[in-house]
This record gives C-alpha cells, structure tokens and sequence, in this order.
C-alpha cells in the first residue's frame, strides 16, 4: 500500500507555515525572469522527434525524445545522474540510505522553485511520487517494495522500502523520479513547467522544440537565452544539415558517419559513451535448435561481432548484458571471440544429426540489409542455411514478439538496469536458467552499491555463459560542433541531453 504522510500543524504553526512556506511565491516588483536574461541562441539537431511532450505517460520505446529533450533542461529529478550514469544529489541536496537499504532520506534546501514561481517542497516530492504510482507512470512497476514516502517538514523526504531496491536512486534520477508541482494545470501534452533551467518556449510537433533559459532557475542559470531542437529523418539528413550551416551541433550520431562529418571544415566530432545496446537474439524456446545452450555457444564462436556491429553503424563489442555505464560491468568480450575452429567443435554434434539446416533471421528492415548478408555468410560454413527476412516493425512485433516464429532475430536495449527484461522468461527470447534466477534474486536483495555491483558482475558472467543471445555491440555516438559552440555533453546523449552549459561564441 501506497502511503502518504503530510506534517499537519496547528492553527498557529498554519499561518506560520503559509507565511514562510506558501507554495505560491508572489514577489511584488520582482519581473517573471528573476531580472535574468540570458543572450545569444544554439541549434542543435536531432533524429528522434518527441510524439508528446507528456514525459509521465509515454512508454519506454517512445520516451526516449521527450526524454532526451527535456529531463534536466525543463523537468528536474530527485536525483540526477552523473557522466558515469550513477545517481548524484538532484532537486535533493543530499541523501542517505540506513545500512539495511530500506530506508532512504532525501533533503531539499529551501529557496527552489518551479519555472512559474511556486515553491518546491517535500510535498511536491511526495505527490509527484503518489502520481507515479497510482497512474502507473513512467516505471513504476520498477518501484518494488515501495512501503510509504512521507514529507517531514518542507524539506525532508522519507522513502521505506518493505525490502531493498538497488536501483532506486537510478529510478529516481529519471522520468520516475521527476518532481512536479503539484498545484500547476498545464497541457502536460504541449508543454511543460518544471523546475529546470529551461522553460517551453513553442513546439512544433515532429519539426522542432525550443528552450528557452528560466530566469527564476534556482542553480546555476544557462548560458544561452534560446535552445532550439532541430529534429531530421535519419543521420544523413542531420550530418547534412550541419555541412549547411542550419545547426550548430549535432548529436547522437552513429559511428559510421565519421568520414562525413570530417569532409566539414570547422567542426569538432567528439566519440562519447552509451548504454544502448544491440542485441542478436536467440529462440530459446523448444521449437528452436537453437534451445540448446552448445549451440548457442557454437553460434557465438562462429560470428563475428566486430563486422556485424559495422554493419549497424558501429560501437564498442561487448561479451555480456552490461555496459561500462552500468553496475557491476566487465570486459566479457573475450569469452566468446570469434574462433571457427570452437564453433565446428560445439556445432559438429548437430552436424550429425541433420547434415544441414534452414533457420530463419527476422528482424526489422531499419537494420538495413547488409546485416542479414553477412549473418548468413558466417553460419553458412556452420552447416545453416540462413532465411533471412528484413520486415517492418509491425511484422516483427507479430512474428517474433508475439508468434515466436523465428531463430534468431535484432532489437535495441536502449537503457541501462534493463536486464529484467531478459530475466523475463515469458518474454519472446523465451530464456530460463535457474542458476541465473538464483543470482538476480540476490542481487535484487543488495543493501549497499558495492554488494549490488559484486552480485551484478556475478550474474553477468552466468548469462554469459548461458548465451541467450549475442550482445553485439554498444553504441559510441558521435556529437559534431561547430567552431565557437561549446559546454555541449557527450555521454549518454541519446537519454539525455542537459544544455544549461552550452554556450556559442
């Protein structure tokens, strides 16, 4: 159950409160800036357009623009994340977490405040959290074992937790922890009021979003007055832009445009680090050869990672389900190098048994097709004859998704702490390891980060070893500037993208 607590004062300690505490902060002959105006404007282009800017309702796979747009520019979180994607003080100054991780307490300093004046308080805190979980918003299904959340004070936030959840201070460094005012009525649709260094200044839908800086930001202000989104079909169109001189930047761009980008003169192109991951998937269920665990092995030894991954665009191989960015990662990627020699060893049982076999690879046709080319040229010597069928994405959630009829197959893991996804065993990979449950349920019940991190890097190697699947690669996107534009971020820049530091000289 849901529970929550709000300190009720007398009739004394009420109107002190509502003279001191007042959510609604009116300061007469203070203009609606805060008497800040910051100058000059940058314009960054993108891919991905926002569908909505309602940050709360949008699923995963379709928050990734609204996201990338607005969380730490116009909507803050109780948390924020790091360079490293590790959870550091947010709209919360500081936090602490008892030693058995089911308490946490969060305090906010006095003087924050929404982009429309209202006081930030424990109390939006704490309403913002209810929402989330009453309106199963933005994974709130992740919140597990989320006992009550109290408001102690103005300033105090108390979590308890009927048993831990190591990834809370991640959940709410994100859409999960995003505080809100609870007394604003807007179009969470078109707009939004936050407590970021930016506000909504207009929103063209599928076109262009502009930022402009809030003066009443109650950190340090942004650099840059205006901030507009350009939003372009694909990576060419974007790099394209940036050849013109319609864009100041560009960002997140796939590895494979790099040649482009250096036939511009005066831009800078910069490799940063993600956690989004491309995953070759394997039928794991009955109907499947590819249900037994020696010839996923054997298939694992027989590709080769590093030319699929160019296939794709490019990005650091990796040899298990975590990234650099996440806990308890390490380098697996030598676990299963390329070796044809091991995969005919692994492989030759079957060979016996059916001398060759058809197998088929689904996958969504945006992979482009030189994917499915090269997949077929390195099982064909494996004695597989690939069937490879490149669809469109509605044909893919039915086949594979939801009919489980193929082999092998591609998709995205586009965030980190998503390895429950996987665990899933009902999910279309169809992956069961009792072994492998055992570790996530214990890692599930980590008290501490370092626990946590040791109990990861034990899993990882486990679902390595089952080989439910094949992690190609994760992405290094690029982000390209030109001369002058400076403060721009270059990790994780597909997530998030905070502009208070970007400025042009």
């Amino acid at each position: 159950m849901f529970l929550v607590s709000l300190l009720v004062f007398g009739v004394c300690g009420g109107m002190v409160y509502g003279m001191i505490f007042n959510h609604r902060v009116s300061l007469p002959g203070w203009p609606a800036d805060g008497g800040f105006n910051a100058g000059g404007s940058v314009t960054i282009g993108l891919v991905e357009a926002p569908p909505s800017l309602d940050i709360r309702k949008l699923k995963d796979s379709d928050a990734t623009a609204v996201q990338q747009a607005l969380l730490g520019n116009v909507y803050e979180s109780l948390l924020s994340l790091d360079e490293n994607n590790r959870a550091r003080p947010g709209v919360a100054d500081s936090y602490t977490v008892s030693a058995d991780g089911l308490t946490y307490t969060f305090t906010i300093r006095d003087g924050k405040t929404f982009s429309n004046g209202d006081r930030l308080d424990a109390d939006d805190v704490v309403w913002s959290l209810q929402q989330t979980v009453s309106n199963h918003y933005a994974q709130a299904d992740r919140l597990t074992g989320l006992k009550s959340v109290k408001a102690n004070g103005a300033n105090t936030v108390t979590v308890t937790l009927s048993e831990p959840n190591p990834d809370l201070p991640w959940l709410l460094a994100g859409r999960t922890g995003i505080v809100y005012d609870r007394d604003a009525r807007y179009s969470y649709d078109t707009t939004a009021i936050g407590s970021g260094p930016f506000t909504v200044q207009s929103w063209d839908n599928g076109v262009s979003l502009t930022l402009k800086a809030n003066g009443r930001y109650w950190g340090a202000k942004a650099k840059t007055g205006t901030v507009t989104l350009q939003y372009y079909q694909d990576d060419d169109a974007a790099v394209a832009a940036l050849g013109r001189g319609d864009v100041d930047a560009i960002t997140p761009v796939a590895a494979s445009e790099k040649a482009a980008l250096g036939r511009i003169g005066g831009v800078t192109v910069e490799q940063g680090e993600s956690t989004h991951k491309i995953v070759l998937g394997f039928n794991n269920g009955a109907d499947s050869i590819l249900s037994d665990k020696r010839y996923r092995q054997g298939v694992r030894y027989a590709i080769d990672r590093g030319a699929l991954a160019g296939a794709l665009g490019g990005g650091r191989t990796l040899g298990g389900p975590l990234t650099p960015l996440e806990p308890g990662y390490e380098d697996l990627s030598g676990l299963y190098p390329h070796d044809t020699g091991r995969a005919t060893d692994l492989l030759a049982y079957f060979f016996y048994i059916s001398h060759r076999r058809t197998l088929t690879f689904v996958y969504p046709q945006r992979y482009g097709t030189q994917v499915g080319e090269l997949l077929k040229q390195q099982l064909y010597p494996m004695n597989v004859d690939l069937d490879v069928k490149a669809v469109d994405d509605n044909t893919w959630k039915q086949t594979v998704q939801q009919g489980k009829q193929y082999d092998f197959t591609l998709f995205d893991m586009n965030d980190s702490h998503d390895l429950a996804t996987l665990m899933d065993s009902g999910s279309f990979i169809g992956y069961e390891s009792p072994a492998a449950q055992q570790l996530w349920a214990a890692a599930r019940k980590s008290a501490d980060e370092t626990q946590y991190e040791t109990a990861m890097r034990r899993l990882a190697r486990q679902i390595s070893d089952d080989s439910p699947v094949d992690w190609l690669c994760v992405r290094q996107p690029l982000t390209a500037y030109r001369q002058g534009v400076t403060g721009l971020p270059k990790t994780m820049t597909d997530l998030r993208l905070p502009l208070a530091g970007v400025a042009k000289g």
